[in-house]
């Protein structure tokens, strides 16, 4: 068993908080992006969200 799948509950834990549960890769990285503001489909930072961070050059770039 590789140290990534205990890590992601395969099999899940008996004991503790996260005893019974099973993290799902793709359930996790749309969670994250979904926190960053990023797009799930391209994985590129929203446009409003480079706009926020003072990176208009970069909004530019890839919003055109």
């Amino acid at each position: 068993m590789a140290a990534a799948d205990r890590m992601m509950g395969k099999p899940p834990k008996t004991t503790g908080p996260r005893s019974g549960i099973t993290l799902h890769r793709k359930d996790l990285f749309d969670e994250y992006y979904q926190a960053l503001d990023w797009d799930m489909k391209t994985g590129k930072p929203s446009q409003k969200k480079l706009l926020e961070l003072g990176l208009e050059d970069v909004a530019h770039v890839l919003y055109p």
